[in-house]
């Protein structure tokens, strides 16, 4: 096994001798090998950028490590959406997350089971995002207001300007970005 343990805490007069003693005493007792250290002083658990923190995410993305260990969940994030972030890419990873105080241990069939929990949890929070989203645009448009791209008018002018631009040889792309339009578009008005 290949464990990271992460450690943080909110402010430099904070200490982390409980945490380290109970991450190495937690892998004595598992059997497990030492843990590599990534320790953040005086880092948020709502930031979602840490130091160390994100070393340890870059490593575990570049495959150096198969276990995530924690002491506590709000070490790793005070955020739940974060915090499920967080296992989604760890389980899309196919790297284990335990938290020591919480007993939740994916390398075990109960903690597979919770991160699964975590999985649902996750895509719901997703579908209501969805929902609301859907919901405030429906809401708007019944008020008249335009939502999405903005409108753009095309003058029977710039429809003349572009054609001569092609005649000159000027390609989609430039044409394009003369106008303010997307190749698609210039390609679409050329063949009128």
């Amino acid at each position: 096994m290949k464990i990271a343990a992460y450690i943080r805490v909110s402010t430099d007069e904070q200490k982390t001798d409980s945490q380290l003693e109970a991450v190495k005493n937690f892998c004595t007792l598992k059997g497990w090998p030492t843990p590599a250290l990534f320790i953040d002083h005086g880092e948020s658990g709502r930031k979602i950028s840490r130091p160390q923190f994100d070393i340890m995410v870059n490593q575990v993305k570049a495959g150096l490590f198969d276990t995530v260990l924690v002491y506590k969940f709000d070490r790793i994030s005070r955020s739940t959406k974060h915090l499920i972030e967080i296992m989604e890419l760890l389980k899309a990873l196919g790297v284990d997350f335990v938290s020591i105080t919480e007993s939740i241990d994916t390398t075990t069939p109960a903690g597979k089971m919770i991160f699964g929990i975590f999985a649902v949890l996750a895509e719901f929070e997703r579908e209501n995002i969805v929902a609301r989203v859907k919901s405030g645009i429906k809401a708007a448009q019944s008020k008249g207001i335009h939502c999405g791209r903005s409108r753009f008018k095309i003058t029977d002018k710039m429809i003349l300007e572009i054609k001569y631009d092609h005649a000159a040889g000027l390609s989609l792309s430039k044409i394009g970005a003369k106008h303010g339009l997307n190749k698609a578009t210039i390609s679409r008005l050329l063949r009128k």
